[in-house]
């Protein structure tokens, strides 16, 4: 597979999307604060569970 410079995986628009509210931002970095791992992964099921739940 090739990706261009600049490019950016599905997972990464998601991620940006969800994060572009500061305060989902605000709310999904205290929620992972305590996490020894984080992953993209989880930073957006994080996000996208504070988007929905507040």
């Amino acid at each position: 597979m090739w990706i261009a410079e600049g490019s950016i995986t599905d997972t990464g628009e998601d991620y940006l999307d969800k994060i572009k509210n500061p305060l989902v931002w605000k709310k999904t970095q205290k929620i992972l604060l305590s996490a020894t791992k984080v992953t993209l992964q989880s930073i957006l099921s994080t996000a996208i569970s504070v988007a929905i739940n507040g």
